[in-house]
């Protein structure tokens, strides 16, 4: 039974919520009933509309913030694109955390710029990983020029007064002969530690030889006896990932500290037969820097069809070698998290195997009595990270939940582990059902923001939490959030200057009843200086996981401003299968690909044409990518409702696919197993939409990238194939420098320029123009040309 079966999703809303205060935004009630959007405090309703050349140039941080040790600062790298030099520049910037006034007003709210590519050649090629030494001590990473190894760099940087001070010019602090990353740094422990990829059994040095050696081979060939080859964009090396710690020992005469001794392996062990672990989540100190945690895959031979994935604890001194918590659990597990004290270890579990979308649980470890057990067993979403309140008695958890990523807080009570006893040998996985359950206070976590999307809490000395806030209708900035008042401000204005300028709607709620009489919930954004009197063509866009979502976040991808900005209504339904609404709802998708996902789509169709009536029915566009291009052909393939489509990456042949693919657990969960199963070739059969090639008719472009191994470029040629074959009106733009993604800024905006110009071509036509050249492959110019559209048909 589904969680929102033949009900209103606002009725049936687990969560209970608190009032916040946005400094600087606007008093919102934090009800789960119906969530309220974060709005743009600087934009202005009459402002221009939101053009790509403004996506691909907005600010954006390039990994997460840091904060400072005492809490006063936060520091972090943003890149931002030129078009007219087509380079993008990296600054080094940073913002105090200190109570001012200036902050309640995000239209005052100052940062300070330390460093800046092309102005310091200290930052490199791809400055990364920006981390606190000391409370005045800002170090991060430079590439070197040939991109195989990394220098530590460090920067005096303290608040003075109204401003940020620069105590001192970056200087060299580390050299290290392979390519690091995920840096961390421990006070107590006055220990670095970082991840990097070397050869099994080798240090960072032998590493480097080795691969100067590799440079010299009178041979390309890479030979592979197991799976995976490759995966996502890149062939598999023999290289593993493996945690290395490193002493920062006492500061020199410049004040900045400096790295003795070499880094040590704390990833290491013996239990594999000699064959190492491949760290794939990162890692984490306790407080005293005394023990690390970290999740990894274990050596096996079933990596391609295994989503096992393992927490380990291990010694940083390397006493003791890394233990592993989770080995009798089938599933993945992620995001683990150390109580203030040391004593617990928290973290995220799946229990089914091969199943990427399973639901997390919250599992707890305690280290003194040996127990294990999971807390909110009975509640229906599944958190993406966790963190410890600075008392231990609370865990705060970010959820994705009605196309909303929410941040709540959980009560724990360590005193329901003298109940739980049991010797960790004995413990098996939840899905055995001998995981200890907790007793619950409450079914789900109190809810402290309800609206729109919150990033990776981090934690301050003050208690106060910082993590990036966006939504629809803001890119993300900095805030903090004070849970003793329950005061949300914001700490950074990257974009200020172009959110001043331009005008961004917010996305509106709607919901139908869909397959199974179940409610489904979509999003809806109207379009740039929206005039309720005309009509305007629809962009239908159709995500992609399939166990993802639509949420209120922002996006440097598929940004429904930019298709409002164009004059087109933006729907997006979020169909079974969609996460954030419970697990059954998430997992009805499973051997059902084209059946009440399908079925969703046209029926929330059906509801907006039905219930909004300045959208035009015979302009409707339909878009997607991954899945979402799957859906793409098959909507080709069932329905003749759309004037064009759009398929990025979408897959043509479940059975080409599957031989083609690098995670093979995910056709195998979805469509009932391997194909030469005489079953499950029936499923894949049933739902490839190469089987319904034949009722094909609508227009399509066809976008792929040469690097995407998730769903490699043979699909999209398949796909224009058939097309052209038919003789239907296609196109296909290929990006020999991509995978499943557009992610360069310049090719984000020529994808942009010729989606854009695809639907505005085909929406724009009369009927009867649209009836001739859809159906007598007249084709469409192939010179870039205006490609925004005008309510009523006016280009």
């Amino acid at each position: 039974m589904y969680l929102f079966s033949k009900q209103s999703l606002f009725a049936s809303a687990l969560l209970v919520g608190t009032t916040m205060t946005v400094v600087g935004v606007s008093p919102v009630a934090a009800t789960a009933a119906k969530p309220a959007a974060l709005t743009n405090p600087l934009g202005a309703s009459g402002g221009r509309a939101f053009t790509p050349e403004d996506l691909v140039q907005t600010s954006r941080f390039k990994g997460d913030p840091v904060v400072s040790p005492d809490g006063s600062l936060v520091a972090w790298l943003e890149t931002k694109f030129s078009i007219e030099t087509g380079k993008s520049a990296i600054k080094l910037a940073c913002a105090s955390l200190a109570p001012d006034r200036h902050y309640h007003d995000q239209r005052r709210v100052a940062t300070q710029d330390l460093l800046t590519s092309g102005q310091d050649d200290t930052l490199g090629e791809s400055p990364s990983n920006p981390v606190w030494l000391g409370p005045s001590t800002l170090s991060f990473l430079s590439t070197s020029k040939d991109g195989k190894g990394s220098t530590l760099y460090g920067i005096r940087v303290r608040p003075g007064g109204d401003s940020i001070v620069t105590a001192s010019p970056p200087l060299r602090l580390a050299e290290f002969p392979v390519a690091i990353d995920n840096l961390k740094y421990n006070p107590a422990s006055s220990l670095l530690a970082f991840t990097a990829e070397v050869y099994p059994n080798s240090t960072l040095t032998e590493t480097a030889e080795q691969d100067q050696l590799e440079k010299h081979r009178i041979d390309s060939a890479m030979v592979y006896d197991e799976l995976w080859v490759r995966h996502w964009d890149t062939f598999v090396s023999p290289k593993r990932t493996q945690v290395f710690v490193q002493p920062v020992t006492d500061v020199q005469d410049n004040g900045l500290p400096s790295l003795s001794d070499m880094p040590r392996c704390v990833s290491y062990t013996s239990a594999y037969h000699g064959l190492p672990l491949d760290v794939t989540d990162g890692f984490e100190f306790s407080r005293d820097g005394k023990h690390i945690t970290f999740v990894a895959k274990p050596p096996a031979h079933d990596y391609a069809w295994s989503t096992k994935k393992d927490v380990f604890h291990a010694t940083t001194s390397g006493s003791q070698p890394p233990t592993s918590l989770t080995e009798d659990n089938p599933g993945a597990c992620s995001s683990p998290v150390y109580s203030p004290d040391g004593s617990r270890l928290a973290w995220l579990q799946m229990v089914t195997p091969g199943y990427e979308a399973d639901r997390n649980r919250i599992v707890i470890y305690d280290f003194t009595r040996d127990t294990r057990r999971e807390i909110l067993s009975d509640w229906d979403r599944s958190p993406s990270s966790l963190l410890f309140s600075d008392d231990g008695l609370a865990l705060y958890v970010v959820f994705e939940d009605y196309a909303r990523t929410k941040l709540g807080k959980v009560d724990i009570d360590a005193d329901d582990d003298d109940n739980n006893t049991s010797n960790n040998n004995s413990i098996r996985s939840s899905s055995s059902n001998d995981v200890k359950k907790m007793e619950e206070k409450e079914e789900a976590p109190h809810v402290l923001i309800n609206e729109s999307s919150v990033g990776r809490p981090m934690l301050t000395s003050s208690g106060k939490l910082v993590f990036t806030y966006h939504a629809i209708s803001q890119p993300p900035e900095v805030y903090t959030y004070d849970p003793s008042s329950s005061e949300l401000v914001p700490r950074t204005s990257l974009n200020k200057a172009l959110l001043e300028e331009v005008a961004l709607g917010s996305a509106e709620d709607f919901e139908f009843v869909g397959a199974n009489d179940d409610a489904v919930h979509g999003l809806l954004v109207r379009p740039h200086g929206f005039n309720p009197s005309k009509k305007y063509p629809l962009a239908f866009l159709i995500h992609g996981g399939p166990q993802n979502a639509w949420t209120d976040g922002w996006s440097t991808r598929w940004n429904p401003a930019v298709f409002a900005a164009s004059g087109f209504v933006v729907v997006m339904v979020n169909f079974h299968g969609s996460s954030g609404y419970g697990q059954s709802f998430c997992d009805s998708i499973k051997e059902n690909w084209g059946g009440w996902p399908f079925e969703d789509l046209m029926k929330g169709l059906d509801h907006v044409l039905q219930n909004y009536d300045f959208v035009d029915h015979s302009r409707l566009c339909a878009l997607g990518a991954s899945y979402g291009g799957y859906s793409i052909n098959w909507l080709n393939g069932h329905t003749d409702r759309f004037r064009c489509l759009v398929n990025h990456d979408g897959m043509f042949s479940t059975l080409s696919s599957y031989y083609s693919t690098e995670e093979l657990y995910f056709p195998e969960r979805e469509f009932g197993g391997v194909p030469w199963d005489p079953e499950a070739r029936k499923i894949y059969a049933k739902w490839s939409p190469e089987t319904y090639v034949a009722r094909w008719k609508t227009p399509c472009l066809v976008v792929h990238g040469a690097k995407d191994y998730r769903l490699p470029e043979t699909e999209g040629l398949s796909t224009f194939t058939a097309l052209r074959r038919l003789g239907i009106p296609a196109r296909l733009v290929y990006f020999p420098d991509e995978n499943h993604w557009v992610l360069k800024p310049g090719n984000s905006l020529r994808w942009h320029h010729e989606v854009l110009r695809w639907i505005a071509y085909w929406t724009s036509m009369s009927d009867e123009e649209f009836a001739v050249k859809a159906y007598h492959d007249t084709g469409m110019p192939t010179t870039l040309t205006k490609f925004a559209v005008q309510a009523d048909g006016a280009s």
